[in-house]
């Protein structure tokens, strides 16, 4: 993150001194607010339509009612994935840091320390998930949001409201998840992954997604589950991008059919976790950060295709957004990479690999969220090592996927050759135009 965009985070507006840049703004007619509305309302937006929103505007309007009281006690809407909202009395108020929030939060749900560390606070909204840091003012980046995705974020983002969430850490990996026991912490990464599943965030095939939410169904229900709860379970809803190709009357057949056949078998709700954690910590992107970019279209002239950028310590995995199909996944032993920022075109992040015909490929993710990616990867190659023994594992059971390799041609803006960097696996050469900042 560049130096501007973190004292947007840092500063308050009493007792503070202000350090950041105003930015010069286009303030949109009402016209364009409302076709910039319309627009956003068209577009799929999962983790800001679940249950307990409308409290979270609530108590922002509440909150900003007060806003001559500098000292005094606030309220934070705190979320959990599953739509369980959780309201922390925080006594600093506006100057709660991230850190306090988290003890308080820590203290109410009564979770011990060893689990504590695996989950952060994030701030969240349609175009942007963005991890506090310790030192961070979570009320004031909830106010400074908009700020912040004229920075980090592309398109209609005028209507877009953050709401902050208690979910994984970025750096948080199953090689540390499988020493987990506590039931809170349990149920969290169960329902990460459920929420990951049902809303599309993960690209699982019908089947995968069938036998996931026959789990979750065992799970909520133990041997007691009938058809109507395929329909109420969280969990067990068909994954958006599966419903053009299958009928909703199809889909609680086969998820009553698979249910049926491991409805009686024994384990309790601990244990049937621990099996869909295990049945989701096959695919190479559990677990993984996404970041939003653009690839550029085969037809020239046509619309970008917009993509996931997924980041874990299995790699880096790029799925298209509106078919949910994978476009790339590969090992840090795989790939070079860098980011890539320009004055008059979009920031990129570049992956560089070879391809199955044993010549030099890259790819280009044109994001202003280029950056972040990029850090994200750097912290991941300095942990690497602490997890060989994990790693050798997960290489044996995870498969990578490169696209086949199509015709010759230069990318519109710039290629790889523009980028000065080694070609040795998942290695960054220092460039000139390359940022180095911690934007996670």
């Amino acid at each position: 993150m560049s130096n501007e965009e973190e004292a947007v985070h840092l500063t308050d507006d009493e007792g503070v001194t202000e350090t950041a840049i105003e930015p010069v703004v286009h303030r949109p007619s009402a016209a364009e607010e409302g076709a910039a509305a319309a627009k956003l309302r068209n577009r799929r937006s999962t983790l800001v339509n679940i249950p307990g929103m409308q409290e979270s505007f609530k108590l922002k309007k509440q909150g900003s009612s007060s806003q001559g009281k500098s000292q005094s006690a606030k309220k934070a809407l705190i979320m959990t994935l599953d739509g369980t909202e959780i309201i922390i009395d925080c006594p600093n108020g506006r100057y709660t840091n991230a850190t306090e929030l988290l003890t308080l939060l820590y203290q109410q749900k009564s979770m011990p320390e060893e689990d504590g560390h695996l989950f952060g606070l994030w701030v969240v909204s349609a175009s942007l998930q963005l991890q506090l840091k310790p030192h961070h003012l979570p009320f004031k980046i909830l106010k400074k949001w908009h700020d912040i995705l004229e920075s980090l974020a592309t398109g209609d983002t005028y209507s877009e409201e953050p709401t902050m969430y208690w979910k994984k850490d970025a750096l948080t990996h199953q090689a540390v998840e499988k020493k987990v026991s506590g039931p809170l912490a349990m149920r969290l990464l169960y329902d990460e992954l459920a929420f990951n599943v049902q809303y599309s965030f993960y690209p699982a095939t019908l089947a995968e997604a069938i036998h996931m939410a026959a789990l979750a169904l065992k799970v909520a229900k133990a041997d007691a589950g009938t058809k109507t709860d395929i329909s109420d379970v969280f969990g067990c809803a068909m994954p958006p991008h599966l419903e053009s190709g299958t009928w909703g009357w199809t889909w609680r057949r086969k998820v009553w059919k698979a249910y049926t056949a491991i409805a009686k078998e024994a384990g309790d709700k601990k244990a049937w976790r621990q099996k869909y954690l295990g049945a989701g910590r096959k695919w190479n992107y559990y677990g993984a950060t996404f970041f939003y970019g653009g690839l550029e279209h085969e037809t020239p002239g046509s619309p970008d295709h917009i993509v996931r950028v997924g980041i874990n310590l299995d790699g880096v995995h790029v799925i298209e957004d509106h078919t949910n199909t994978v476009r790339l996944s590969l090992g840090y032993d795989e790939f070079s990479y860098n980011s890539y920022e320009s004055a008059d075109e979009d920031d990129s992040f570049l992956i560089e690999y070879e391809g199955t015909d044993q010549k030099k490929h890259h790819m280009i993710v044109w994001s202003p969220q280029a950056n972040m990616m990029d850090n994200l990867v750097t912290r991941y190659i300095e942990v690497i090592g602490n997890f060989k023994e994990h790693l050798k594992e997960r290489k044996a059971a995870r498969k990578s996927f490169k696209p086949v390799p199509a015709g010759k041609g230069k990318s519109k803006k710039h290629t790889g050759e523009d980028f000065a960097r080694d070609s040795s696996p998942a290695r960054k050469e220092s460039s000139s135009s390359a940022r180095s900042s911690t934007a996670i």
